[in-house]
């Protein structure tokens, strides 16, 4: 059985949306909401995984988001990351 996809908010100095287990070549919306509403459209590699640099934004893993990946060809994923103490 397949995996299902995944994404992840990596918090390095620049904000990274990374992606895994979407179809091969899949055209992909990705959506980051936190303070602000970030869109970026990417096509998946041919093993299905995506990279998008966000660059430095007011974000971090303390505050509250949600990110949310919609392909075209079926494949879906959304994770909501609550306010967190820090």
């Amino acid at each position: 059985m397949k995996p299902k996809p995944t994404a992840a908010v990596d918090f390095t100095p620049d904000v990274i949306l990374v992606g895994k287990h979407f179809k091969a070549r899949e055209p992909l919306t990705v959506t980051l909401v936190g303070f602000k509403t970030y869109v970026r459209k990417i096509k998946a590699t041919k093993i299905g995984s995506f990279r998008i640099v966000i660059g430095a934004i007011d974000l971090n893993d303390c505050n509250a988001y949600k990110l949310k990946v919609v392909g075209k060809l079926g494949s879906r994923f959304s994770v909501s990351h609550p306010t967190a103490p820090c």
